[in-house]
C-alpha cells in the first residue's frame, strides 16, 4: 500500500448488524480471507473516497447480493490489527434473499442473539460487540 507524503491513512471496517424476526445475520468467513473461519458479522474495509453508509452497501452487495440501508451507527470499537470498527444497524427492505460470494464468505445464516453469545469461534471483534450489548452498551 503507497501513503502519499507520508500521511498514514487510518484504516476503517464497517459492520452490518441486519436483524429479522428476532435474529441477526453472521457469516462464516472463507478460508481466503483474513481470520479464515472465523464467525461474525458482514461487512468489509472501508475504500478511500466512500462515506461509511456506501462502504455499507457496496461490502453487503458484494458479499451477499443484498439491497441493504444503512439506518444508524450504534457502536465503534477498534479491532486488535488497529482498523477502527463502525458497527451499524441496517434493515433490507425487501426480503432477503441471500447469494454468498465464496471467496469471502463459506456461509451466511440467520441465529437469534442468544444462540450467537454460545457460539464457538466467533470473531474477537463481534465477542466484544455481544458483551457491550449484553451490558446494555448498546440498543439495537
Amino acid at each position: 500500500m503507497s501513503h502519499h507524503s507520508g500521511e498514514a491513512v487510518q484504516r476503517k471496517a464497517v459492520i452490518a448488524l441486519l436483524q429479522q424476526d428476532r435474529q441477526v445475520l453472521v457469516i462464516r468467513r472463507s478460508d481466503q480471507v483474513v481470520a479464515p473461519g472465523k464467525i461474525c458479522f458482514p461487512g468489509g474495509s472501508v475504500e478511500s473516497g466512500e462515506t461509511l453508509q456506501q462502504a455499507l452497501v457496496r461490502e453487503m452487495k458484494e458479499e451477499l447480493d443484498l439491497e441493504i440501508e444503512p439506518l444508524r451507527q450504534v457502536w465503534q470499537s477498534r479491532a486488535p490489527w488497529g482498523v477502527d470498527l463502525f458497527w451499524w444497524q441496517v434493515t433490507c427492505p425487501v426480503a432477503p434473499m441471500i447469494a454468498c460470494n465464496p471467496e469471502e464468505i463459506a456461509w451466511a445464516r440467520w441465529m437469534s442473539w442468544p444462540e450467537l453469545q454460545k457460539t464457538e469461534n466467533l470473531l474477537e471483534s463481534n465477542v466484544e460487540f455481544l458483551a457491550a450489548l449484553d451490558a446494555g452498551e448498546i440498543s439495537i
